[in-house]
């Protein structure tokens, strides 16, 4: 433990401070008098001189907490001065022009305000801020930038783009296809401003002209554009967002590892940068071939909002302030609600985020909380639910509880309609609750004040220390934080419940002591490393994994293990670039190509699926985390299934047309009429006795409308197994003639037209492209080999509401 620590806490609790703090954090100003101000005051200031982080915090949190708590704001303007946090000075002069703003230091204060604003974006920033951006802007060298969320480091990114876009081929690498999309928007919105019109590459089969582009991709797209299609592009530089996720040892991870690793071998001068609100030590993304990347590390230790922690025991019927610097918990003496839903109710804020661990719980949860609220009466909720309606079906439950101002977000919403409702979060007031599991932390903002974590889980382990500090981020951004025209000052504290549910046996008195307490053990805050591929990590680097870096690269390792690995023909190269992880290539490249060749030579009449299971599945051990699901092909039934799905988008199927066919083939022409799988994150009961987890529902004991709504939620699942999983098998085939070309592009695009496939590649949905090229061909012209889409068409598109809302975002 940290002794210094423990020192200013003995200290601190023999002097009487304890009973003065834990009043104060409170809000029991009754209870405190002037002598009691002047000690807080005084501490306040001590502990703000220190050179440890968190004690500097607490001082931090003394002020601020005496200045919300009275309204006497001296002293967090006097701080905050000192401190150069210019936003925040910013908003106590207007919150008290006549008090900030009456003498020769003020104006000095006013002219060091205006020199922090960014001209362009009105935007005032932190010294801390202007200072990262420096050292980011003059430093070009590896590094990772650990900053808080909504810190700015999407600013950072932006600039370095503009700055550096002309002379330079850049990469941002982010972890999923609606941040491809959203970056793109912001990149195209931050040209305009500067009336420049790049154009920013979304996909790897898009067209790349001159030596220096902007790319926005996943790491998928990233891998398949250099190694897939063979491309002689060499990157100056890549900007990886949300790059905590390399620490953990699931495949998305270890592809984006094996990318930075195989694009530093080919350009040993690739410039890495990667951005994190939680990553605790640079040092722990040190690789296991250790001269490929060495990382500067650039980290903010802002001392702008605080967080407040609360715990509702429901097991005990009691509430909780958590003291932690004390480390202690502050029973409160009034009436505990009945149960979670009526303590929600009565602590939420204006916007509130209620965390769950499983979309299941929070389907779960929402139903039981919408009947606690009354429906309410606004014209704009009616036309949420008639896009809604109109796009999926009048019967899919989040228009009910939409009425109640409830919303739930998570992985399995169509993606369009997924920025659909967050962008109606943002814009509506009415819409007061959103339910969210783990989906929340990749990238997704919305103006939250008050978060209730229901569960302190992610999948099957607890919330770590820097996942959890990555959660509560997302409450009170500084975007809504210093917004200037509806300046809300007691926004610079976010309250922060945990609920234990009656039933719940977790300790979260623990839980809560061990990630937030003053003083926290440091193997606590420390980066939990998983990632075979990292230094740190006590994992063994897997054969499939070497497989790919000794075929695509000159990656370090023993003669023998080499050779093991090479492999030896010319399908095995291609399935490596096509990152065919599913099973062991080198034990199978020969297997396969005798499938292929007979393929080729007989020409069964089978379907596409079937060709795909038998080239590559039929009778060889699957090695990746998907090999189950993979497995399911074994069974006839299961292959004609997506066989169905295959000819549904070839035939670019509408997603309301889907949700009609599936719910029509599981009622007719499913194998068992009664049990139908929909995976472990939905099933409720099991096939058979012997099977480890409930995968199936059984539709006769459900209602048409619970039948309608899992079957939009497996459309989306089912959707990005074919895209992740199938279709590159599919594709293979057709690079060996083995189906045709616009067989391929209409399964994979929804169509064989060059225009709609455009459209599709450069981030449209193929509804969207197919509607734009047949209904709005006026509003397309083509500039360069490129085709674009005219402002204009938004003033005339007279079609649903979520379609718009997808349009503008690619062209507004």
């Amino acid at each position: 433990m940290n002794n210094s620590k423990i020192q200013i806490q003995n200290l601190l609790k023999s002097s009487g401070f304890k009973e003065i703090y834990e009043n104060l954090m409170l809000f029991k100003k009754e209870q405190l008098n002037d002598s009691d101000y002047i000690k807080l005051l005084s501490v306040g200031l001590l502990l703000l001189n220190s050179n440890d982080y968190e004690t500097r915090s607490v001082g931090y949190e003394i002020i601020l907490n005496y200045s919300l708590m009275t309204k006497d704001y001296t002293p967090l303007y006097e701080i905050s001065s000192c401190l150069k946090n210019s936003p925040t000075v910013k908003m106590l002069k207007l919150l008290d022009k006549q008090k900030f703003d009456n003498n020769i230091y003020d104006k000095f204060q006013t002219i060091a305000l205006e020199k922090s604003k960014n001209t362009t974006s009105g935007i005032y920033y932190t010294q801390q801020q202007i200072d990262i951006n420096k050292e980011f802007k003059h430093s070009d060298e590896n590094a990772v930038i650990i900053a808080p969320t909504s810190f700015g480091k999407t600013e950072l990114i932006k600039q370095y783009v503009l700055d550096n876009y002309k002379s330079k081929n850049i990469c941002i690498v982010v972890p999923t296809k609606v941040l491809v999309n959203q970056v793109r928007y912001d990149l195209l919105k931050m040209f305009s401003n500067y009336n420049l019109t790049p154009k920013i590459i979304t996909h790897y089969d898009s067209i790349i002209k001159g030596k220096n582009n902007i790319f926005v991709l996943t790491q998928e797209r990233l891998f398949k554009l250099v190694f897939d299609r063979n491309n002689s592009i060499s990157f100056d530089t890549l900007l990886i967002d949300e790059a905590h996720n390399i620490f953990n040892n699931k495949e998305r991870s270890i592809l984006l590892t094996k990318v930075i690793i195989l694009l530093q071998l080919k350009n040993p001068n690739l410039i890495v940068k990667l951005f994190s609100p939680v990553i605790e030590k640079a040092e722990n993304l040190q690789l296991k071939c250790s001269d490929i990347l060495t990382l500067k590390e650039i980290k903010a230790l802002p001392l702008i909002k605080s967080n407040k922690y609360y715990l509702a025991d429901f097991n005990v019927k009691q509430k909780y302030y958590y003291d932690s610097l004390f480390d202690n918990f502050v029973q409160f003496n009034s009436k505990m609600e009945e149960d979670k839903y009526k303590f929600i109710i009565n602590h939420s804020g204006k916007k509130n985020i209620i965390y769950l661990n499983s979309p299941v719980k929070i389907k779960k949860a929402v139903e039981e909380f919408s009947t606690y609220l009354n429906d309410i009466d606004d014209p704009e909720i009616d036309n949420i639910i008639s896009n809604l309606a109109e796009y999926i079906d009048k019967d899919y439950d989040l228009i009910s509880y939409l009425r109640k101002g409830i919303v739930y977000h998570f992985g399995g919403m169509p993606d369009n309609v997924r920025i659909y409702i967050e962008d109606c979060v943002k814009k509506y007031e009415f819409i007061k609750y959103v339910f969210c599991s783990s989906t929340l932390l990749e990238g997704v903002n919305m103006p939250f004040d008050t978060m209730f974590i229901c569960e302190k889980k992610i999948g099957n382990s607890n919330l770590s220390y820097g996942q959890l500090k990555n959660l509560v981020g997302r409450v009170n951004r500084y975007s809504e934080i210093f917004n200037f025209e509806n300046i809300n000052i007691s926004k610079l504290i976010s309250n922060i419940y945990f609920i234990k549910d009656v039933n719940s046996n977790d300790n979260y008195l623990d839980f809560i002591k061990e990630r937030l307490r003053y003083n926290i053990l440091p193997r606590i805050k420390d980066d939990k490393v998983d990632n075979p591929l990292l230094k740190k990590s006590k994992k063994e680097i897997s054969e499939n994994d070497l497989q790919t870096l000794i075929n695509l690269s000159n990656y370090p390792v023993e003669k023998e293990l080499k050779e093991k690995l090479t492999v030896t023909t010319d399908i095995g190269k291609k399935l490596i670039k096509a990152n065919v992880i599913e099973f062991n290539i080198k034990e199978n490249e020969e297997k396969i190509l005798e499938r292929l060749q007979y393929l080729k030579e007989k020409n069964p009449d089978i379907s596409l699926i079937d060709k795909v299971y038998y080239v590559f599945f039929k009778d060889i051990e699957l090695i990746s985390d998907n090999k189950n699901n993979i497995r399911r092909l074994d069974n006839i039934a299961a292959r004609n299934y997506y066989q169905m799905l295959f000819e549904q988008r070839k035939n670019n199927t509408t997603f309301k047309e889907k949700i009609s066919r599936m719910v029509y083939y599981w009622i007719h022409h499913s194998e068992n009429k009664r049990a139908i799988y929909v995976g472990e994150r939905w099933g409720l009961v099991k096939r058979n006795p012997k099977d480890f987890k409930p995968q199936y529902i059984d539709i006769t004991k459900l209602t048409k409308k619970e039948i309608i709504n899992y079957a939009i939620l497996r459309i989306k699942e089912e959707d990005n197994y074919i895209d992740f999983t199938l279709l590159k098998f599919v594709e293979f085939l057709n690079s060996e003639g083995l189906i045709s070309d616009n067989e391929y592009n209409s399964l994979k695009y929804g169509t064989s037209d060059e225009i709609q496939i455009y459209f599709v590649k450069d981030g449209l949905s193929p509804e969207l492209s197919s509607l734009v090229v047949n209904k709005y061909k006026e509003y397309i012209y083509k500039e360069n080999d490129y085709y674009y889409i005219k402002k204009t068409i938004l003033d005339n598109f007279k079609e649903n509401e979520i379609l718009l809302n997808e349009l503008k975002y690619y062209i507004d």
